[in-house]
């Protein structure tokens, strides 16, 4: 059944959507991912966000070589092929759904990497419109959790700076 709604939605335009970010609980790599769908009503629904969430979490733990939208439908999430997710997706749903692309962020050497999700999407706080990861290098085995976390601040007022001062004509994912 999924499968069939997905065949008959898949020539719809999805240019509505949000950007997930996802980052390692260590705080050592994190995951850009812009999810796409055919309104921006569908962007804020519940089962949406919870599967590019999932999916983008995924992406955290895959080589490179996987970390695009077509390599990541071939992995397994909760058990089962994604893509049979990914349907079974855009049939609760109801409308077309695309994994646009996604880009990942890890300091050379050590360090953190900090985030700023502008336009949060009410009910999430993985999923905005635009987001910003910055990769901070730093000997965080030398740091108290307070310069740690002082760290972190640092890193998400860059982000918001970086992403404040972006031009309006370049690609979602720098």
């Amino acid at each position: 059944q999924g499968q069939l709604m997905a065949a008959k939605k898949a020539s719809r335009a999805t240019v509505h959507g949000a950007i997930c970010v996802a980052i390692k609980p260590c705080k050592t790599s994190g995951i850009l991912m812009e999810a796409n769908v055919e309104t921006d009503f569908c962007a804020k629904n519940e089962t949406f966000l919870e599967f590019t969430g999932k999916l983008a979490h995924l992406a955290l733990d895959l080589p490179k070589s996987q970390l695009t939208p077509e390599a990541i439908m071939n992995a397994r999430m909760d058990r089962a092929p994604v893509n049979l997710r990914y349907v079974n997706t855009i049939a609760a749903i109801g409308e077309n759904m695309s994994i646009r692309r996604f880009a990942r962020v890890q300091p050379k050497g050590v360090g953190m990497v900090s985030a700023y999700i502008h336009n949060l999407i009410q009910g999430s706080t993985s999923h905005g419109l635009l987001a910003t990861l910055v990769g901070l290098q730093a000997d965080l085995d030398s740091m108290s959790d307070e310069q740690k976390q002082t760290l972190d601040n640092v890193g998400k007022r860059i982000a918001m700076h970086v992403t404040a001062d972006r031009d309006n004509e370049s690609p979602l994912l720098d």
